[in-house]
Order: structure tokens, then sequence, then C-alpha cells
């Protein structure tokens, strides 16, 4: 008879390992008997083969030498699989003899020859996974009955509870939750997939009541949940994001898978409204989790660049949803300055197209009304006045007549024309051709060459400037304190004093610092800069407006 193949990992192992040219691997066992290993690869590593030899029952892996007739001896199953060019996800799926429920030693290698990752393979027999389910299921009367069934003889192997989400891991905890969750239904006592997941994700929800940890580095745990969670996490992944996801989900007390879950989604949707990269990815989300939402249309747009930004709570979100979409369906707009943002730490959205629109600036009465009619700025209330400004100034434009898409990243060259023309600069002359990626005729071509000259930039390499590259917050904050350096306004060289100050590169510390005293920059919320973090077109506002006294 065919066995269930479980995976115990070493602890700190089990649901995702970086090694050779594998990023991360989930294992699995089939109610068929089968064992499944899903992961990813590096793209450098795209067009390679991904292999797992199995090792025959007492057989240790430092018995392999490399000789193929006796590595073959003590082999009891191998397998590789191709990973076409184009791809870069690989998937193995076996069966191995019949057996006792017990343990194999396993490789899984990559492309790298003299790479691998040793695993202990634990077999489970149908029969004695279906009896260790069995007397779980009778011992649901109370909390001390259930643990003690789990952990009688083998059941706790046979079931997956004695797998480990990382070292030190308090598996009573995770025991808990689970328990809590079953205790009405109990778990299958066929399909051990199942059971293996729900002990995954109560470990994971165990792990966030002890610390915040980025889910994304718990990938199996996920699998309980239905694939389009597991797609949000992976959209949120970028670093800022992931930080406020991290952050939104620890420290929430889960009692229950239900209540875990619940909390996931509502986290990924806060996240994702204020990291959206794309304001149709806000109706999206509000449609793919209808079941908390109650939304279950996603084509709103106008709607969605009002309600992007941070909130509290999804009860917050959804409350200005509904003001916004009473408004629309009477005729309304909302007035900039809402209450949808927070303000510095959005990453942006879409990439660029085409030339961030700016001007030289015009003669400027701060008496006159400000006539800026954006309606697109309720995400970025903190930034309202400064757009506002530099708008009526003739320094800065929207993307088009009414939307100035405040949260989309700018690039260097965006920002090189934006600081030329904020300064006055855009008048001189200039020897072309330093940078081999500046393509003659170009819009930016004049700008970044006054730039180069004048020695606001110096380009990402000695001839190479950077076109394409979106600017970091540091490097917007050296060109700015560059540009005050030449118009002699520069405010004092003082030490920064920012909570992330180590992860600010040396030759920005200067002008951070002086900056940040001056307060002419800010952070990005619990007094962290986020240097290498990317500048929006909000921010790029901001700073100008900052120091317009001092740039023009």
């Amino acid at each position: 008879m065919k066995k269930l193949i479980a995976f115990l990992l070493a602890a700190g192992m089990l649901q995702a390992e970086v090694y050779a040219n594998i990023n991360s691997f989930v294992t699995e066992c089939g109610t068929d008997g089968s064992t499944a290993i899903t992961g990813t690869l590096d793209k450098s590593d795209i067009g390679s083969l991904v292999g797992i030899r199995v090792l025959k029952k007492d057989a240790v892996l430092s018995e392999l030498t490399g000789d193929p007739a006796a590595d073959l001896a003590i082999t009891e199953f191998v397998d590789q699989t191709d990973v076409s060019a184009g791809e870069t996800e690989f998937s193995l799926r076996f069966y191995l003899p019949d057996g006792e429920t017990g343990h194999r030693l396993a490789r899984l290698k990559g492309n790298a020859a003299d790479m691998s990752q040793d695993l202990t393979l634990w077999y489970v027999t149908p029969e004695d996974y279906q009896a260790a389910a069995s007397a779980v299921n009778g011992s649901l009367s109370d909390f001390t009955s259930f643990q003690t069934a789990c952990e009688t003889g083998e059941n706790s192997l046979c079931l997956g509870f004695d797998e480990s989400i990382e070292s030190g891991f308090d598996g009573g905890a995770a025991l808990q939750i689970l328990y809590q969750s079953i205790k009405d239904t109990g778990i299958s006592t066929t399909d051990r997939v199942e059971t293996v997941r729900k002990w995954r994700a109560a470990s994971l929800a165990a792990l966030f009541n002890q610390s915040a940890v980025n889910p994304l580095d718990y990938r199996g745990s996920l699998k309980y949940f239905d694939n389009t969670v597991a797609e949000w996490a992976e959209f949120v992944s970028g670093s800022d994001a992931a930080v406020q996801l991290q952050t939104l989900l620890s420290g929430q007390n889960y009692q229950s898978l239900n209540q875990f879950e619940n909390r996931i989604k509502e986290a990924l949707i806060l996240t994702v409204t204020r990291y959206h990269n794309g304001v149709n990815n806000i109706g999206k989300i509000l449609k793919d989790f209808s079941d908390v939402t109650n939304i279950t249309t996603d084509n709103e747009t106008a709607v969605y660049q009002k309600l992007a930004g941070s909130y509290d709570s999804l009860s917050a979100l959804l409350s200005k949803y509904d003001s916004l979409k009473k408004s629309a369906s009477q005729g309304g707009t909302s007035s900039p300055g809402g209450n949808g943002g927070n303000g510095g730490g959005a990453k942006g959205g879409n990439a660029v197209n085409g030339s961030f629109q700016m001007s030289a600036a015009a003669e400027y009465n701060p008496a006159e009304p400000i006539r800026v009619q954006f309606i697109d700025l309720d995400t970025v209330d903190w930034a309202y006045e400064a757009i506002a400004t530099l708008t009526d100034m003739g320094i800065i434009s929207g993307r088009s007549g009414n939307i100035f898409a405040p949260l989309d990243t700018i690039t260097r060259e965006e920002f090189v024309k934006l600081l030329v023309c904020a300064a006055g600069l855009e008048s001189r002359s200039c020897t072309f051709g330093r940078f081999a990626d500046v393509e003659a005729g170009k819009w930016y071509e004049k700008y970044v060459c006054i730039a180069a000259e004048t020695g606001l930039v110096n380009g990402i390499a000695e001839d190479r400037f950077g076109i394409g590259t979106n600017i970091s917050r540091q490097d917007m904050a050296v060109l700015i304190y560059r540009a005050l350096k030449l118009k002699g306004t520069a405010p004092e060289i003082a030490e920064q004093t920012f909570a992330d100050g180590d992860k600010i590169a040396g030759y920005a510390k200067d002008a951070i610092g002086a900056l940040g005293r001056g307060g002419y920059v800010n952070g990005v919320g619990d007094n962290r800069f986020n240097p290498s973090g990317t500048a929006t077109r909000a921010e790029a506002a901001q700073i100008l407006y900052n120091v317009r006294a001092l740039i023009g």
C-alpha cells in the first residue's frame, strides 16, 4: 500500500528556505500517497534543474560519496524536473514504496551542483493517520484531553503537529488556537494535507501573538487560506508595505483560525489601500475579500482615488468608502485635504510613463487664490498646500487636467528636471554627451546635462546617469542640499537623528542631517527616514515647497 508522506523539516526550516538557486519551497503529502514539493527559483537560474534524492531506511546522508553506483545502492528514490526558460516556479510530485510510519533522509538539489538542502522525511501510513485523527476527534471535550491525545504515542508525528515553525517555537500556544478552531468539527480522518495546513496556520497565528514576522517567510502556513490571500500577501511584499502588514497582524492575541483569517484579510486591505500600486487594486481587493467588506463591485476608479491612504481600521475605511459612494451618487465631489492619508510614507504606485511635466517658475503672487483643480489629493492631505502652491507657481503640473497622481514614483531624471526648474537653472547652457544612457533629443537631456555641469548630480556610475531609475528619498535630499549649496543658502551640517540612521548612506548623512535639523525633510513615521525607499510625486513636491524660500 502506498503511504502518505509528510515532511518534517529542521527547526526554523519549515516553510521556506533560501539556498543555492532555490528561493523557497513548501512540502505536502497527498491523500493518494504522493509527496509534492513546490517552490520558486531565482530569476538568474531560469532554465535549470531541480532534483530530489530519498535514501533507503537507516541510510544517512554522510554515506553519499558522489560515486554513482555507491550512491544508487543507498537510494530509495531519485527524480528531477526541468524548469524551462521563462519560468520561476518548480514542482516535484513522487511516490515511495510501502513501509512503516517513520523517517527517511532526503536531499533537495538546485542547479548549483555543490549546494543542496538536506531534509528529514516522515512517512505516515493512511491507517496510522486515521487512527491518530480518530483518537484526537474523540478527545475534544476539553483542551487537556485534546492535548493528551495529540501527544500520545506517535499521534503528533502522524498528524503533523510536531512540525516546528521556527527554533524555540511554543507549540502549546499553537495547539490552543487549533483546539478552539476544531473543537466543534474535529479534523478530517482522510485528508492529512488539510490537517497539517490547519496546524501550520495555527502556528503562524501563535507566532504573531509573540512578535511581528513577515508572513511570506512562512508561505506554507498561508496555504490554509485560499490562494487569494497568498497572492495579495505576495503583492504587498515590498519593504514599506511588508512592515505595515507585519505591524497590523502582530499583537492581536489570536484565539482561533477564523479570527486570524479575518484579521489577515483586513490587514491586507488596509495595506493595499495605502500601498496600492495603482488605485484600481483597491477595488480588486475590496471585491476579492467581499466576505469581510460586503463590496462586490470593482470599477469605481474615482472613488478609489479618494479612498487611497492610511486608515486605523477596516471600519474607518469602509465608512469613508460609503461616504464617497453616497457623494458620487449625488453628483458631489470631495474637497482636497480629506482624511485619507497620513503622509510621507506611501511607497507610490504605477511606474511613471513619459515626462514629469514641469516648467520654469513663473512670477508668483501668493496673494492670488490658488487655482489647483486636482481631485486625487485626498490621499496626501499633508502635501496639499505644497502641490497647490507649486502648481500655481508653474513649477509642477498634473498628469492630466485634474489628476496629479501624488503616489506615483518619480525617476531620477524627472526629479532633476523639477529641481533645475525650481532653482531657475533651466536657461543655462551645457555640453551634452557625458552619460551614455542619456539619449540625445530626449525631453530630459538638457536638464540632466545642466544638473551634471552644476554639480547637482554625479550619476550612478562614471558614464551612467541612471535614466528610468526611481529616485530614493536619500538621493532626493542630497540633490536638494547640493542645489542649496550652489545657491549659498544651505543650512548648517548637523547630525541626523532618525531611528534608521544606520541605513542612511555615508554620502547622504550630511544632507539629511542638515535638512532634517532645519525641518525641511521629515520621516515616514516612528522617526524613520526610510532612506532607500522610493520617493513619490507628493514627497518631491513637499520637500521643494519646504525649501522654496532658499532655492528660488
